[in-house]
C-alpha cells in the first residue's frame, strides 16, 4: 500500500509546480524550457518514431534553403579517336579497331582543350584513355606514359600545367580485356588552351603486352 500511495503522491507534487509541468491526457507537456544535464556523448532525447515533427526538423542551412545551393556535378568531354593526333608507331587500323600501339618502339598520341568556363578552380581535371588489349593469352602490363603538356593562358603567355597519372601502368588482367588509365591534370583555369600528348614505350623492360589499341580518351572536370 505504501507504494500505491506514493505514486500518486509524487505525481501531485509534480503537477503543483506552478503549472509548470502537465500530464494530462498521458501527455506531457511543460510551459518552460525542457533543459538537458546529459553529458556529451549520451543522447539526451531517446525517440522510437520516426514521423518527422513539425517545426523541429532543420528547415533552412544559415538561413538558406535546399534551392539556394547549386548541386555539384561532373562535365564531360569525349575526344573522337579520328580526331587525336598521331606520330611514331601509332596508326589507325580500322573504323572499328581503334589507334594501334605497338608492341615496338613508341607509339605517339594526342589532342587538344580549352578549359570549359564552368569549370570549378583549383580542382583536379581527369583524363581516362581506354586501351584494349586483344590478345587471348592472358594478362599483361603496357607502359604508357605522358609525352608532353603545354598550356596557353589567354592575357598571359605560354605555362607547363601538372600533368601525370594516377597508380600504375595499364595492366590487363586478362586477354581480350580493357581497362581505364587515369591521368590528372592541374594548375589549369577556366579559359586555358592545353595540348597535350601520350606515348607507348613498347620496348620498356616492363612492358610485355602485344600489340593493344587505343579504345576512347576522355576528360572529366568539376563543375562550379
Amino acid at each position: 500500500m505504501s507504494n500505491f500511495r506514493f505514486t500518486p503522491l509524487f505525481v501531485s507534487f509534480l503537477l503543483c509546480l506552478s503549472g509548470v509541468l502537465s500530464a494530462a491526457d498521458g501527455d506531457l507537456r511543460v510551459a518552460g524550457k525542457l533543459v538537458s544535464d546529459v553529458a556529451t556523448g549520451q543522447p539526451p532525447l531517446v525517440v522510437n518514431s520516426t514521423t518527422v515533427i513539425p517545426n523541429f526538423n532543420a528547415d533552412m542551412l544559415d538561413g538558406m534553403h535546399a534551392s539556394d545551393f547549386a548541386l555539384q556535378s561532373d562535365g564531360y568531354i569525349s575526344f573522337p579517336l579520328w580526331a587525336l593526333e598521331l606520330h611514331d608507331n601509332a596508326t589507325t587500323i580500322s573504323p572499328h579497331a581503334g589507334v594501334w600501339l605497338t608492341s615496338g618502339g613508341n607509339s605517339s598520341f594526342g589532342s587538344n582543350v580549352v578549359i570549359p568556363s564552368d569549370y570549378a578552380p583549383g580542382t583536379d581535371v581527369l583524363f581516362d584513355i581506354l586501351v584494349h588489349n586483344p590478345a587471348p593469352n592472358g594478362a599483361c602490363q603496357a607502359v604508357l606514359n605522358k609525352n608532353y603538356v603545354y598550356g596557353y593562358r589567354p592575357g598571359g603567355g605560354a605555362f607547363f600545367p601538372l600533368f601525370g597519372f594516377s597508380g600504375a601502368f595499364p595492366v590487363f588482367p586478362s586477354g581480350n580485356s580493357t581497362i581505364s588509365h587515369r591521368y590528372i591534370l592541374r594548375n589549369v583555369q577556366a579559359g586555358d588552351a592545353v595540348l597535350f600528348g601520350w606515348f607507348r614505350r613498347g620496348d620498356d623492360a616492363d612492358d610485355n603486352c602485344g600489340i593493344v589499341f587505343l579504345a576512347g580518351v576522355s576528360m572529366r572536370y568539376q563543375k562550379l
